[in-house]
């Protein structure tokens, strides 16, 4: 028995000591040939790779030789709501370890507190979700400028969505009512001119923060019911989709979600092609 006992003991040891030395995932950036605009639409891109759960958000990354591109999407109502209200920041490492040496902050901080403009009254049978349209067009008007940090030859303090070094951001909705994300950051600003075939060997590091709901300034019996995301998709911290994502995910998050900092970190390499 003593003898099954430290068999088990040795099996389940190596078996942890083989999940820790496992290297962790290194995601691939796409070539992107065709020209880019950034007006928060997907058009120019392929379909996305990626999921992370902790943010409900989808994800590609894309460069040229000259430019990276960052898209996002996400359809999880709660997680649009609060990334409208306290903000968002997208970091780009040029290191192995998120240093968030280069950030986009972008929407700006509005409050620490749910906008209850635009909700009808609540009754005992029914929780009413926030006029959307109303909370998208304020949105509209309210989120102008952005506040870069850590790059090289940008406006200091806040400028608008696109500024003179190139970088440029743009959210927008599609016609499922996804918010969609999308940015434009030049090399240059943050590394060197133009790629070369070197650089496809080297790590950079994405960081994606959306921040907390102070926890005392949350609605409570007369907020917004958000309900529970439907049709999840089980991949811990994120994960490649060979086939896309699935486009049944229209569900929304709990209020839980809004109370907590949501982040992810993903290491990734350039695809690299010589002119």
């Amino acid at each position: 028995m003593k003898k099954v006992l430290s068999l088990i003991s040795v099996i389940v040891i190596s078996l942890m000591v083989l999940t820790s030395c496992s290297p962790k995932l290194i995601y691939k950036s796409q070539w992107q040939s065709a020209p880019v605009i950034i007006d928060g639409s997907v058009s120019e891109y392929q379909d996305f790779r990626f999921y992370n759960k902790e943010t409900k958000m989808f994800y590609s990354l894309y460069n040229d030789n000259a430019n990276l591109y960052v898209c996002l999407k996400t359809n999880d109502e709660a997680m649009q709501m609060k990334i409208m209200k306290v903000g968002m920041e997208i970091w780009i490492d040029t290191l192995e370890k998120s240093k968030e040496q280069n950030g986009i902050l972008f929407p700006l901080a509005k409050g620490n507190s749910i906008n209850m403009d635009g909700m009808k009254p609540q009754t005992n049978h029914e929780k009413q979700k926030p006029d959307f349209n109303t909370v998208k067009n304020n949105f509209f008007l309210e989120q102008n400028f952005m506040i870069l940090v850590g790059f090289k030859n940008t406006t200091k303090g806040l400028t608008s969505l696109e500024d003179k070094s190139g970088i440029k951001v743009k959210i927008n909705w599609d016609s499922t009512n996804s918010m969609i994300y999308e940015a434009i950051i030049p090399f240059i600003t943050f590394y060197k001119e133009s790629l070369s075939n070197i650089d496809s060997t080297k790590f950079f590091t994405l960081t994606l923060n959306i921040n907390a709901f102070s926890i005392h300034e949350m609605p409570q019996n007369g907020g917004p019911d958000y309900g529970r995301m439907s049709g999840g998709i089980d991949m811990p911290g994120g994960g490649e989709m060979p086939n896309g994502p699935p486009n049944e995910i229209k569900g929304t998050g709990n209020m839980n979600t809004m109370s907590e900092k949501n982040t992810f970190i993903e290491k990734f390499k350039l695809e690299v092609k010589e002119p």
